[in-house]
């Protein structure tokens, strides 16, 4: 028969370390845990200081010529120029034909009606060639003088007469009427005109 269990005694020293175990076999990997939440924008960083210029590059290859331009509007006549400085006197030139025979005492071997008898387009000799009047400021008074150069009395009209041809030798003549010759009469210098043949001068004598 048994008998009754003591009491329990009071604890004992520890006794030494044991000797260390072996390393355990490794686990199995665990699952991929879930992604976190996206952090905050970070603040924006200074501008960074300019780098240094690159080298320069080659020079391109010439174009080829680009389509001439639209031709341009034709511009106004400009107004008339200054007249210039006279020129030295020519050489002078070999002795004309004679004129056609004319009234006694009047002088056509220097002006002439060209269609012949009293009335048609004033013809004057200068230089050695025919050539016109222009009708510019032409009247009955410059039209007398020549009347009375050709022998006639008295002057009938001065008019536009057909168109000649060379020389238009006097412009803008302005005679009083009292002149002996149209060579007398007030008139820019020979040969000096804006004039066309359209503007030849005429007359009408009797």
């Amino acid at each position: 028969m048994h008998g009754l269990q003591g009491a329990k005694g009071s604890k004992g020293d520890p006794g030494p370390a044991g000797p260390s175990g072996e390393p355990g076999a490794r686990g199995e990997k665990g699952e991929m845990g879930l992604a976190g939440l996206q952090g905050p924008k970070g603040e924006m960083g200074r501008k960074g200081d300019p780098g240094l210029h690159g080298p320069m590059g080659p020079q391109g290859q010439k174009g080829d010529p680009g389509q001439p331009g639209f031709k341009g509007i034709t511009g106004q006549l400009g107004p008339m120029g200054v007249p210039g400085l006279d020129g030295r006197p020519g050489q002078k030139g070999e002795k004309g034909d004679p004129g056609p025979s004319g009234n006694p005492g009047n002088f056509n071997h220097f002006i002439r009606i060209a269609e012949g008898g009293r009335r048609g387009r004033v013809e004057i000799f200068y230089q050695g060639s025919w050539g016109t009047i222009c009708d510019d400021g032409w009247g009955n008074q410059d039209g007398g003088v020549v009347c009375r150069m050709l022998g006639y009395s008295r002057v009938v009209s001065t008019f536009t007469a057909r168109p000649g041809t060379g020389q238009i030798w006097l412009d803008d003549v302005n005679c009083s009427g009292n002149e002996y010759s149209i060579f007398d009469c007030p008139k820019p210098k020979w040969g000096v005109n804006n004039c066309s043949h359209n503007e030849d001068a005429g007359v009408e004598c009797a």
